[in-house]
C-alpha cells in the first residue's frame, strides 16, 4: 500500500470517527432537548425576555414623552435621551427608484446608506431628513433597589 493509499484510508477512518461522534453528540443534544429541565429552562427564558421587552418599550416610550414635556434628557439615572437625525422613507416607490438611479447595488433600499448618503449629500426622492429625533439610551447596568 502507497503513502497516499495510507493517507486515504486514515482519512476515511477519521471521517467515520467523526460520523459516529457527530451522531452521538446529535442524539444526546436530541435527548436534552426533550427533558423537563430542558424545556422548563427554555420557557423560564423565553418569558423573561418577553417581560424584558415589554419592560423595555414601556420605559422608551414613558421616557421619550417626558422629554417632549420638558425637555429633559437625563429624566432618571440609567436613562439618557440623544438627539440625532433619523432618515425616513415616506414614498417607499419613489425612494427605490432613486436608489436605482443613484445606487445600483441597492436591490432594496439599505436604509442605513440611504441615511448616510442624505446625511452627506443631498436627500433622494422619497426621503425626508427630521431633525432632533430623541432616541432613549438605558444602561444595561440598572440598579434595583
Amino acid at each position: 500500500m502507497s503513502e497516499l493509499e495510507s493517507m486515504v484510508k486514515a482519512l476515511a477512518l477519521a471521517r467515520k470517527d467523526r460520523d459516529n461522534a457527530r451522531a452521538f453528540f446529535d442524539g444526546l443534544v436530541r435527548e436534552f432537548e426533550q427533558s423537563l429541565a430542558f424545556v422548563d429552562a427554555k420557557k423560564a427564558l423565553q418569558l423573561a425576555e418577553e417581560t424584558e421587552a415589554i419592560f423595555d418599550t414601556a420605559l422608551r416610550g414613558a421616557a421619550e414623552a417626558s422629554y417632549e414635556m420638558d425637555g429633559n434628557k437625563k429624566p432618571v439615572k440609567g436613562v439618557e435621551i440623544k438627539l440625532g437625525d433619523k432618515v425616513e422613507i415616506y414614498d417607499e416607490i419613489a425612494a427605490r427608484l432613486w436608489c436605482f438611479a443613484h445606487l445600483p447595488d441597492a436591490l432594496e433600499p439599505n436604509l442605513k446608506k440611504v441615511e448616510k448618503y442624505a446625511k452627506e449629500f443631498s436627500l433622494p426622492d422619497g426621503v425626508e431628513l427630521k431633525r432632533d429625533v430623541p432616541k432613549v439610551y438605558i444602561s444595561k447596568n440598572l440598579e434595583v433597589e
